[in-house]
């Protein structure tokens, strides 16, 4: 028994449809990167698999049929295929490899794939058009970045088999409004829901933002006072560092203003009047100044002073 492959592929003038012949078991590694021709593509029943890359930069592809016997991707199979518009994932599909849709940038939808267990780094990264996934129902993982600037989409519902949200995986995503997750989160790592300014993030589960307080933007953490102690510290660290930073640069300022009020003192003596006018108002701003100045280096300096460290834990 012969499992045919296509290997390569050599574009007639004029084609822009490719159909690959029933029998063809798998569509090879790169068998039609970069063919700027190809404008559609229907891969038969037969089809069990697709390769690295195989579609890879084929930058006027706007519509392909993936069969329903189709089991696996290959790293970045339609990367960079700029002009897909929509892409149906059969339910036997395993999982959404890493950079497989990446740089998709009129993509929409990418239904289907109940089968899906894992969605790779990067897998849907930078499809900016992307409004609807899914839905995934036996979803387990979501890699580094797997939905990063999807500019677009506004609700993602993520089942309870999931147990892992890798790094930045919805990073940049502004529109997202709505996120389902479930109790089933094992891990979540650093800024999942960074750049997500729409989220709602009162909708979240309150035992996540306890459990993974490095997920969630640290503005966000402190506006619902989910912060462990552990974070606590850093935040603090953090407090006093940019106190010391602005207590440099209030001392800076003051040393100035002592100069500018005595260049104007100076001019005030043996002036006329318009320029003992000027001279006088200067000085009055230049003091008022200074004790705004002095009065936050005072509280600044206040060692007993509490309540700043907990206005910048809740900002």
């Amino acid at each position: 028994m012969f499992l045919l492959e296509v290997t390569g592929y050599v574009p007639e003038e004029g084609a822009t449809a490719v159909e690959i012949p029933e029998g063809c078991v798998s569509v090879g590694r790169e068998a039609f990167r970069k063919q700027d021709g190809i404008e559609s593509a229907v891969l038969p029943a037969s089809v069990t698999r697709v390769g690295e890359r195989a579609f890879a930069g084929c930058a006027r592809l706007s519509a392909v049929s993936l069969p329903a016997s189709l089991e696996e991707l290959g790293e970045g199979a339609f990367e960079s295929c700029r002009s897909l518009r929509a892409v149906k994932l059969p339910d036997a599909l395993g999982a959404v490899p890493d950079a497989a849709f990446s740089g998709c940038r009129k993509l929409e939808a990418a239904d289907g794939g109940r089968g899906v267990t894992a969605i790779g780094a990067r897998a849907f990264s930078q499809c900016g058009s992307l409004k609807r996934v899914g839905p995934f129902e036996r979803l387990e993982s979501v890699g580094y970045r797997a939905f990063s600037q999807c500019a677009a989409l506004e609700a993602v519902e993520l089942p309870e088999t999931l147990s892992h949200l890798g790094r930045e995986a919805f990073f940049g995503c502004s529109s997202l409004r709505r996120v389902a997750l479930p109790e089933t989160l094992q891990t979540m790592e650093r800024d999942v829901f960074a750049g997500c300014d729409a989220l709602d993030f009162s909708a979240i589960p309150e035992h996540l933002m306890w459990e993974f307080p490095d997920a969630f933007p640290q503005e966000v953490i402190g506006r619902f006072g989910y912060v462990k102690e552990a974070h606590r510290a850093q935040l603090e660290e953090d407090f006093r560092a940019r106190h010391e930073e602005e207590r440099a640069e209030l001392a800076d300022e003051l040393a100035y203003l002592r100069e500018e009020r005595r260049d104007a003192e100076a001019l005030l003596e043996g002036a006329d009047s318009d320029l003992a006018s000027q001279a006088r108002a200067r000085i009055d701003r230049t003091r008022k100044r200074m004790r705004d100045v002095r009065a936050r280096l005072a509280v600044l300096d206040d060692p007993s002073d509490d309540d700043l460290l907990e206005e910048y834990l809740a900002e």
